[in-house]
C-alpha cells in the first residue's frame, strides 16, 4: 500500500514543480535557519555560522537535486523536457521541419511496405491445404533425376 501511495505521490509531483520547489526552498530556508540558530548560540560569527549551516546541509544545489530525484521520477521529467526543447526547436525553424517530418513519413512508409511484400512472399504459407508436400520442378543443366530438398520445404526436382 505504502509503494502505491509513493507512485501516485510522484506521480502528481510532475504536474506542480512549482510549487514543489517553493515549498523545497521554504523546508532549505527553514533548515539553514535553525542550523545558524545553532551555530550562533555556540558562539560563531553570522559569517562562520552560515558557512558551517551550508557545509552541514551539504551544499543547497546537491540537496536539491537528491530530494528532487525522491519525491518525482527523474526520467519523465527529463523525458518532458527534452520533448518541450524539441518540440521548441521544431516550431523555431518551420522548414526544417517539414523535411524532418517528410523524411520519417517516408523512410517508415517505404519500411513498412518492403516488408509487408517479404511476409506476404517469403513468410507466409501458400493458400493450400498441405503446403509441405509442394514439389518445385526446374529445369538446367544438372545431372538427371537430382532430388534435393528446396526453400518450400519439399522436394526439389530437376530435369535436363
Amino acid at each position: 500500500m505504502q509503494t502505491i501511495r509513493a507512485f501516485i505521490v510522484r506521480l502528481f509531483n510532475l504536474f506542480r514543480k512549482r510549487r514543489q520547489d517553493r515549498e523545497f526552498a521554504e523546508e532549505m530556508e527553514s533548515h539553514l535557519a535553525m542550523h545558524i540558530e545553532d551555530n550562533l548560540r555556540s558562539g560563531m560569527s553570522p559569517e562562520e555560522a552560515r558557512r558551517d549551516a551550508l557545509l552541514k546541509l551539504g551544499g543547497m544545489d546537491r540537496t536539491y537535486e537528491e530530494c528532487r530525484d525522491r519525491l518525482g521520477f527523474r526520467w519523465m521529467a527529463d523525458m518532458y523536457r527534452d520533448f518541450r526543447h524539441a518540440l521548441r526547436r521544431l516550431v523555431k525553424s518551420p522548414l526544417q521541419s517539414l523535411v524532418v517530418i517528410l523524411s520519417l513519413g517516408l523512410g517508415i512508409g517505404a519500411n513498412t511496405a518492403v516488408f509487408s511484400m517479404m511476409r506476404q512472399v517469403l513468410l507466409r504459407s501458400l493458400p493450400v491445404e498441405r503446403p509441405e508436400e509442394l514439389a518445385l520442378i526446374t529445369a538446367s543443366g544438372n545431372r538427371p533425376g537430382n532430388i534435393r530438398i528446396g526453400l518450400s520445404g519439399g522436394p526439389e526436382y530437376t530435369f535436363c
